[in-house]
């Protein structure tokens, strides 16, 4: 079992990020947009790896074998809130 958290905090405000999964695996390898971002080992049953999202769609798949997890998340572009 693989899962990546916050799944449905889909908007994001801010590129830079820590991706934090759980999983029953010793070691999972991680993908941002299809570039791989490398394997971790897994201790206690977590994770995790620090990513820079780029505007728009990011797709994270991790995967150990034959078991996989994946999401989509959106960078959106900063808000203006001084209300101009």
């Amino acid at each position: 079992m693989l899962y990546i958290t916050s799944r449905r905090d889909v908007v994001r405000r801010t590129p830079d990020v820590v991706v934090k999964v759980y999983g029953n695996v010793a070691q999972a390898r991680l993908s941002l947009n299809d570039a791989d971002l490398g394997a971790q080992t897994f201790e206690n049953h977590m994770a995790s790896w620090r990513v820079r999202l780029r505007p728009g769609k990011n797709r994270l798949s991790i995967q150990s074998g034959a078991t996989q997890d994946s999401v989509t998340w959106v960078l959106a572009a900063p808000r203006d809130d001084q209300g101009e």
